[in-house]
């Protein structure tokens, strides 16, 4: 059975995201709140790999904290530099973004975890410890502050209906049969090079053109959910 979100959304979403957003402290956006989005420009490109950002930054506070033994003078002008980009760290409420960029930053974080190594389990809610494909859905869509139910189903019965065929980055496609809907994933573009999602399937959380794909795309349902327009 699928099961409850097991952590915090916002204790998640500031240890995955702390690292990068020090990486991207030059970012012009002001400070408006305690949730940290990175530069939609630098994001496009960076691996979020959660577990080893997080690792090498606390190696790199273990550093900091080594300077202890070194001259009070060393240690002064190590703080100073910390205190210098941290300052420097800007953030910015989610709720004033556009939903054009609302849909961006839920693309790029959705593929960010495609080469972490992340597994799929079966009623998992957690990345780390192996997630469902609902339940990676609704960590994505949550950590962006939108509510979405927790089984696949009921995902599909929550929001806009609209046809795949307009569905943009953001929005929720469907997988199933006469017997039912079996499977979700979140889509990060859809033009003329194709349908592209991002999913927890058998290989681990994966993104790929469903139109490539003879499996998922006779398996797709017609119709996908806006989430990010039906929620205020």
């Amino acid at each position: 059975m699928e099961g409850q979100i097991e952590s915090s959304q916002s204790t998640k979403r500031y240890l995955i995201i702390l690292p990068i957003i020090i990486t991207l402290f030059t970012n012009n956006l002001k400070a408006e709140n305690e949730n940290p989005i990175p530069s939609v420009f630098a994001f496009k490109n960076l691996s979020f790999s959660a577990v080893p950002i997080l690792a090498n930054t606390v190696a790199a506070i273990d550093n900091l904290k080594l300077l202890s033994a070194l001259q009070a003078e060393e240690m002064s002008r190590a703080e100073s530099v910390t205190a210098a980009v941290m300052s420097e760290v800007k953030t910015f409420k989610v709720s004033d973004l556009s939903s054009d960029e609302k849909r961006k930053y839920i693309a790029y974080f959705a593929e960010s975890h495609t080469e972490s190594g992340y597994n799929y389990r079966y009623g998992g809610t957690s990345v780390e410890k192996g997630i469902d494909c609902s339940g990676f859905t609704k960590y994505v869509l949550g950590y962006f502050d939108f509510k979405a139910p927790r089984t696949s189903n009921e995902q599909f019965q929550d929001g806009e209906k609209i046809p795949v065929s307009i569905a943009r980055a953001g929005d929720l496609v469907f997988f199933g049969s006469k017997k039912g809907i079996h499977h979700v994933a979140v889509v990060v573009s859809n033009n003329e090079k194709g349908l592209y999602i991002v999913h927890s399937c058998s290989r681990g959380i994966v993104k790929e053109n469903v139109y490539e794909s003879s499996y998922w795309k006779n398996r797709m349902l017609d119709t996908a959910v806006n989430v990010i327009d039906n929620q205020k």
